[in-house]
């Protein structure tokens, strides 16, 4: 440490927090691979905090470098299993997971002290539509993402969402809501190629029109925006099911 001053060191977080104590003291010019850029940070004290912040200073994206998410080899080859081909999937749009209404008082205060509420504006504008599967957690769910045109990648308790990879597994178009997500290889990778970004304040019926409106009158578009994202998941599979590394890298 003492020949570059930490600059030969890396340290890895794998979740929202990055669960160090005194990281900042003990890692102040380390490079930072994390899955997540804005890491939630509290008072400490679980059994009194009652909010919690995204920290907009951890990040260092001179020398920080942002990770993509382990899907586990199971899920990821549930995904993959169940994946319809495009055209023949029934859903319009599909998202089931967590939130700040759920039954369970542990998830729900989890959601409430980071002010999430994308996830339960999808679940009351979007969820008594007819072509739509969205809600809490199921149990076929590779089989709905797999039979969903769209799937919707709302954040969690932080900015990044493990849904995203997931969805280039089941091979549906991610739709990402959280606004300041910063996602993995951005200066290689054009996500736009195969992803839509859509502001989280319009989880509403909105997003249900657009996304209508793509299949109706720009289908070659949503087409190929699937297609690449069939091409690219590579770049996040771990376990290289499909490809060998030295055959799929975006630094190739």
């Amino acid at each position: 440490r003492r020949r570059r001053e930490g600059l030969d060191h890396v340290a890895l977080f794998g979740a929202s927090a990055w669960q160090l104590p005194g990281w900042r003291d003990l890692l102040p010019n380390s490079i930072v691979s994390a899955v997540e850029s804005e890491p939630i940070e509290s008072d400490g004290i679980p059994e009194t905090e009652t909010l919690c912040w995204h920290c907009k200073d951890c990040f260092q994206p001179w020398k920080d470098v942002v990770l993509p998410p382990l899907t586990p080899l199971p899920a990821a080859r549930s995904l993959l299993k169940k994946s319809k081909p495009f055209m023949e999937r029934e859903f319009l749009m599909t998202w089931h997971g967590q939130h700040a209404e759920s039954s369970n008082p542990a998830v729900r205060r989890a959601y409430e002290i980071t002010n999430e509420t994308v996830r339960t504006s999808l679940i009351h504008n979007l969820s008594h539509l007819p072509d739509v599967s969205i809600g809490s957690p199921i149990s076929d769910y590779a089989g709905i993402m797999g039979n969903a045109k769209f799937c919707l990648c709302p954040k969690g308790a932080s900015s990044y969402t493990s849904r995203v990879f997931e969805a280039l597994f089941a091979g549906c178009v991610p739709v990402i809501l959280s606004d300041h997500v910063r996602l993995p290889f951005e200066e290689l990778v054009h996500w736009k190629d195969f992803s839509i970004a859509w502001p989280m304040d319009q989880a509403d019926l909105s997003l249900y029109d657009y996304l209508k409106s793509l299949l109706e009158h720009e289908l070659p578009y949503v087409l190929q925006l699937q297609k690449r994202a069939a091409e690219v998941r590579c770049w996040f599979d771990y376990f290289a099911q499909e490809k060998e590394p030295k055959e799929c890298s975006p630094y190739l």
